[in-house]
């Protein structure tokens, strides 16, 4: 009887699965087996047609669900073997995308104004503008030229200058300070002009305040402005997210995102006019050296001094540069304050501890009075700008420091 019930639902299961691809080899066999483990508990109290009847339909129940799952298995088409991916050499370096690389110089397309070179002129104002990733520069003077100051906007980006073109700009000056605004994510401008005795123009001596957004000026009004002095220096110091203002007249100002805020300090560095100013960020601090050099001007400086928590310190030293005006910035890469003494042209650099003066085989020319530099850290170099040659000529060459020597790029 169990070897008639083997046979019928083998037959049944060949018949069902003739229109389909060929299946396991032992499909048959499993199914026959079920069906009669399911029927043999029933053997003892059902007659045989009855077992064979219950065999059928059991057959017709199980092998539908069977044949589904192989048509899913069978008739699927399978996807193509993957070659295995290669193993690295750990020489091996990957391509890099020209898109997504964050050190690759964007295309001239992407640039923002006009390529171009600034007209020669001295006392600009230049700073490096972090959210926009520039320099940012704004004014300055040719007083041979008969149009006055100017009103201009420029930014330095890798070694190419672009013109920014504003619906609205400051009106034009000399010797105007920028520095960058934390708590409004801009750039402030502030002060600058200079008494100017050859007509059909001047450049008047200004307070006023002005921001920019990255793409116009706009004017603001703080409730307190501090008095305009030639030669003032505004510095933004990161560690304290805070921007300072330091007036020649030994006055230090903190803007709070709408003010200007003085600033209690004790001892205090003499006055002085046309000096180097910038954050070291080693020292966490301010530095202020030399300055003078100007007929309202106090006679040359050589001292150097350090803004910190609040309060001043005169720095001693043996070696130190030649007294008076002077422009420094502090040199990310090399871990220096870079110091250049204008009217001799010489480059020192200082450690935090010690001056060296620097034996570059380059160098900008001498007699530069009024030049404008900058630390750009996108490149690890600094950017120096125009100036005024003695006895009155000014220039537009742009020269980079690149920690051993100088170059002039425009």
């Amino acid at each position: 009887m169990i070897n008639n019930l083997r046979r019928v639902v083998r037959q049944a299961i060949d018949q069902d699965l003739s229109g389909y691809p060929p299946p396991p080899p032992d499909l048959r066999n499993r199914v026959a087996a079920h069906v009669v483990d399911q029927a043999a508990g029933q053997q003892r109290d059902r007659p045989h047609w009855l077992l064979v009847a219950i065999a059928v339909i059991v057959a017709l129940v199980l092998v539908p669900g069977l044949l589904l799952s192989l048509r899913a298995t069978v008739g699927r088409p399978q996807p193509a073997a993957q070659p295995a991916a290669p193993i690295a050499s750990p020489s091996a370096q990957p391509s890099p995308s020209p898109t997504s690389s964050p050190t690759a110089a964007p295309t001239s397309t992407a640039l923002p104004g006009t390529a171009g070179v600034p007209p020669a002129r001295q006392g600009a104002a230049m700073a490096w503008d972090p959210k926009d990733g520039y320099v940012l520069m704004f004014g300055g003077a040719n007083f041979q030229s008969p149009n006055g100051p100017y009103d201009d906007t420029w930014a330095f980006i890798g070694n190419e200058w672009r013109q920014l073109h504003t619906a609205a700009a400051p009106p034009g000056r000399s010797f105007g300070v920028l520095g960058y605004d934390p708590i409004g994510r801009r750039m402030l401008l502030y002060g600058g002009g200079t008494p100017n005795a050859s007509p059909p123009f001047s450049d008047p001596p200004r307070n006023d305040t002005w921001a920019w957004d990255g793409s116009t000026w706009l004017q603001l009004h703080p409730a307190h402005t501090p008095i305009g002095y030639p030669g003032s220096g505004l510095v933004y110091q990161p560690d304290l997210s805070t921007l300072l203002l330091f007036v020649g007249t030994a006055q230090m100002w903190a803007w709070d995102g709408s003010d200007w805020v003085p600033r209690s300090q004790g001892q205090t560095p003499p006055s002085r006019c046309y000096f180097g100013l910038a954050y070291n960020a080693d020292l966490r601090g301010i530095v202020l050296v030399g300055g003078g050099a100007g007929a309202a001007c106090p006679p040359d400086l050589d001292d150097t001094w350090l803004w910190k928590d609040g309060v001043w310190t005169q720095l001693q030293g043996t070696t130190k540069p030649s007294a008076g005006a002077c422009v420094a910035a502090y040199d990310g890469a090399q871990h220096r304050l870079l110091v250049l003494v204008t009217y001799e042209g010489s480059t020192w650099t200082w450690d935090g501890k010690t001056w060296t003066r620097e034996r570059p085989q380059h160098s900008p020319p001498p007699f530069l009075n009024f030049t404008s530099m900058v630390f750009v850290p996108t490149t690890g170099q600094v950017v120096l700008f125009g100036g005024k040659v003695d006895p009155a000529h000014n220039i537009n060459q742009t020269w980079i420091w690149n920690g051993q020597d100088w170059s002039q790029v425009t």
